[in-house]
């Protein structure tokens, strides 16, 4: 029979099933409210009109109540009439729209998230009849937050106003700008940080080159600190300044971005000051995540009942939900400890502890667990609530790590630190050295300018504490305190800012030793000014890096520029870039041995006479280098003239020598003729020959000497012509019992040499070595010839040694020049130089060793290419 309009569905119905129905509502009843009890926050149901139906205990105790107490009492007579009419138009809103409402206020000093879920009654036409509410405690969330905001604002204050310029930037070329503080700005001639962002930070060099290798090194090795270079101000003046940077990277190892420090030191490099370590800064904060509330089976840990924030807050849609088991979103617990944590639920009852879960994509996610056992037709299962605290956890560790980077930046600063209010009391103090203040440290807190400072100090810091206030800006000071028992003066920088409303920060620099090395510095240089102006020569006045610091006026004059043109300017910006880097080797080998250097070098055609002398500061370590400079082109010009003289005297005198010996021989001849004595003729005509071969040597010899021109090279198998000279001199060597052999590198192949003076220059150093032997009377002689590839230098090395009687070290130096000879007569000293000046000019360089009575080694070097 079809049901009647307006029945209530209940006539027909056996008296079991009825009962039946009665049963199941009342143990539903009986879950709602375990599950209500079980709830870590305040929760509550509500009628339409505003009679509290239900309630749990945490909901009771906040309002100081038993939960019999309240059930069916108005919410007003309950809670107080001006916060009830707060919220009531919030418990209106949900009646009115069906919706779920969620609303934040303040109670007793507590702060309060309130979410209300309508319940709509389908036997009322769908109408809201009851609301229930859940009612979260976040006063400690709110206080954490703001404790962070407070600390990372007095942070900021801190950075922003330090008289260091702090920076982020893009690693690429010419790169971007990401943040500047003031000083940065100020550091560089922008008026603000604003405007420097729109630069890129590859214009901030004077040298390019240098950021590329900062960069790379911030690649390899992350972090770069003290590093000295030029840079370029906005109107393109250069200055020297300090640089720290360290580089951040991505979970692949490239460099994301670099920040760092940046310290104008152009009036103090040589000084003892160093830019303070960079400090690294990441902050980070996340949205709060929902809590969940869960049913699960003791026994299998599967999921009975859940709502829906319990799965969409792990990703999972509610069927993928319902085939879990909390064992598959448990992150820190394998499944074996969360079976044994079930068990040992059961045992006690309840338990509230921490965990971490895993989404559907993997992430982790931290959360705090109130769980205990409920009892349902005779089955346990475990009611468990969790809220994800993982904001929460990341909130605190950043405090805690905001906090900890402000006490390490306390801590890393040299400077006296004074945090004062308004009305000029002393809030806080932090002094490295407390020996720089006028009271213990420990008494400083709680006492007034007035009562720690001299009077006019005391009244010029309370002036400059209201015009910080007032205006918001940086205030920077010097003063003076005599100090200790000594009474010794001290000379003080203080920089003043604002520190929120109605405080200001006050960091203090004992600066009396820069002042009095920046005073003794300066007399130095008038007296190193004075010097250099009276010196007759061109002098000058580096640092160890070669940067101009003096200059008197003959250089000026030769330079044709001003004073402020090269003082502060490196080598490299004032001479060409040969000139510029043969000086600066000088440079450093003069401080690396702490010696004068002496050298030669050619500048538009003039010949000058260098000597570098290092200067010593008082620990002994070189931080000057005194540069003089002396013009020696006509000196240069009368010496080769002279020597063009004594060329022609020498050379007079060894064709007279061997005109001698020719005059000899033919007389012997003419007489041997007339008495036709051929015998005579026999032993005259050897004579003879060797002179002649003697005029022709030393003719060829001083072609070589005199010929110029280019190197005339083509591909010379340098072994091949190793072994001709050896076979052309083998019939002279067997005359005096002397043994040629070689050594020869099968790799060097055919190389671009010049065929004739290589040939030349071999020939006369085998030729030597042999004459050498044979001079040595009694002695049984070895030649040995080697050659080798040196592929890392691109070159080749012959060596030729011979077991003569040597030469001694002191005429080493003299050994290839032209005419000098240890032979006597028998000799031109022709022979060495023209090997000298074969090898030069192919590009090689030529030096000889030597034992007295162990023979001689001569090494030439020829390029490959």
């Amino acid at each position: 029979m079809a049901k009647r309009k307006g029945s209530s569905g209940f006539r027909g119905r056996s008296r079991g099933e009825t009962e039946a129905t009665v049963k199941h509502t009342l143990e539903s009843e009986e879950t709602a409210r375990a599950i209500l009890n079980g709830c870590p926050f305040m929760a509550f149901l509500l009628s339409s009109d505003g009679v509290l139906i239900d309630l749990n205990e945490a909901m009771a105790r906040s309002v100081g109540c038993e939960v019999d107490q309240v059930r069916g009492v108005h919410g007003s007579e309950i809670i107080d009439k001006e916060i009830w009419d707060q919220r009531w138009p919030h418990f209106e809103e949900a009646i009115r729209t069906g919706k779920r409402v969620r609303f934040e206020d303040q109670r007793a000093n507590r702060h309060f998230i309130t979410t209300i879920h309508p319940l709509l009654n389908p036997s009322s036409g769908d109408r809201v009849t009851r609301l229930v509410g859940f009612a979260e405690d976040v006063t400690d969330r709110h206080r954490i937050e703001e404790a962070l905001t407070e600390s990372e604002e007095k942070y900021r204050s801190l950075v922003e106003n330090l008289n260091i310029g702090v920076f982020r930037s893009t690693p690429e070329t010419p790169g971007r700008i990401l943040h500047a503080n003031e000083a940065m700005a100020r550091i560089f001639g922008y008026d603000t940080p604003e405007e420097m962002l729109q630069a890129a930070p590859l214009d901030f060099y004077l040298n390019p080159e240098d950021r590329s290798r900062l960069i790379e090194d911030l690649r390899r090795h992350g972090l770069v600190r003290n590093r000295e270079m030029l840079h370029r101000r906005r109107d393109g003046t250069p200055f020297w300044a300090s640089f720290t940077a360290s580089a951040h990277f991505d979970a692949r190892g490239n460099m994301d971005w670099l920040e760092g420090i940046v310290e104008d030191i152009s009036q103090r490099k040589w000084a003892l000051e160093m830019l303070r370590e960079s400090e690294k800064r990441y902050r980070t904060l996340f949205s709060q995540a929902p809590d969940s509330v869960c049913l699960i089976d003791a026994d299998t840990g599967a999921f009975v009942e859940f709502n829906e924030r319990a799965h969409r807050g792990l990703g999972y849609t509610r069927e993928e939900f319902e085939s879990l088991r909390i064992q598959d979103i448990e992150a820190e617990e394998s499944p074996e400890a969360v079976v044994a944590h079930i068990e040992r639920l059961l045992r006690c009852g309840s338990e509230h502890f921490e965990t971490r879960h895993r989404t559907k994509s993997g992430e982790i996610r931290d959360v705090r667990v109130s769980a205990r056992t409920l009892t349902l037709q005779g089955k346990i299962f475990v009611h468990t609530m969790w809220q994800d605290v993982t904001a929460n956890k990341r909130t605190e560790r950043a405090f805690r790590e905001s906090e900890s980077r402000s006490r390490a930046t306390l801590a890393a600063l040299p400077d006296l630190l004074f945090r004062i209010s308004e009305d000029g009391v002393f809030l806080e103090c932090h002094a490295p050295n407390p020996r720089l203040l006028l009271l213990p440290q420990e008494q400083i807190p709680g006492k007034t300018l007035w009562d720690t400072l001299p009077p006019e100090l005391a009244e010029r810091t309370e002036r400059l504490i209201r015009r910080t206030l007032e205006t918001g800006e940086l205030q920077a000071y010097e003063y003076t305190l005599t100090l200790g028992k000594e009474r010794r003066i001290h000379e003080f920088e203080a920089r003043m800012v604002p520190c929120g409303e109605h405080e200001i920060l006050v960091l203090d620099r004992d600066i009396t030793e820069r002042k009095k090395l920046l005073r003794a510095l300066e007399q130095s240089e008038e007296t190193a000014h004075t010097l250099l102006d009276a010196s007759p020569l061109i002098a000058a006045l580096f640092d160890t890096d070669g940067v101009f610091l003096a200059a008197n006026e003959p250089l000026l004059r030769s330079l044709n520029r001003s004073a402020d043109q090269v003082i502060r300017f490196p080598l490299s910006a004032i001479f060409r870039s040969d000139v510029a880097t043969s000086r600066l080797e000088h440079l450093r080998r003069a401080v690396e041995l702490g010696e004068p250097v002496h050298f030669e070098d050619e500048r538009e055609h003039r010949i000058f006479k260098n000597t570098y002398c290092p200067i010593v500061n008082e620990d002994g370590e070189v931080f000057r280098v005194a540069a003089f400079s002396e013009d020696v082109t006509r000196q240069r010009l009368n010496e080769h003239l002279a020597a063009l003289g004594m060329t022609a005297s020498n050379l007079a005198h060894s064709i007279k020598n061997i005109q001698s010996h020719l005059m000899g021989a033919t007389d012997v001849i003419d007489d041997a003729l007339t008495r036709g004595d051929l015998e005579k003729i026999e032993r005259a005509w050897p004579l003879l020959r060797r002179s002649s071969q003697r005029i022709s040597g030393l003719v060829r010899d001083m072609l070589s000497i005199a010929r110029g021109g280019e190197v005339d090279r083509e591909p010379v198998d340098l072994n091949q012509l190793v072994g001709d000279i050896l076979d052309s001199c083998r019939t002279h060597a067997a005359e005096s019992e002397i043994t040629l052999t070689s050594e020869l590198d099968e790799s060097i192949g055919e190389i671009p040499l010049d065929f004739i003076r290589t040939h030349e220059a071999l020939l006369n150093l085998v030729g030597n070595a042999i004459e050498a032997i044979e001079w040595t009377h009694g002695h049984t002689g070895a030649v040995h010839i080697r050659t080798r590839a040196d592929r890392g230098a691109l070159a080749v090395e012959v060596q030729v040694t011979d077991n003569g009687p040597g030469f001694p070290p002191e005429i080493r130096d003299r050994l290839f020049d032209a005419f000098f000879t240890t032979k006597g007569s028998r000799g031109s000293g022709l022979g060495l130089a023209v090997v000298k000046k074969a090898v030069e000019e192919m590009g090689g360089t030529i030096h000889a060793e030597s034992k007295l009575g162990q023979g001689s080694v001569f090494i030439i070097r020829l390029p490959m290419s």
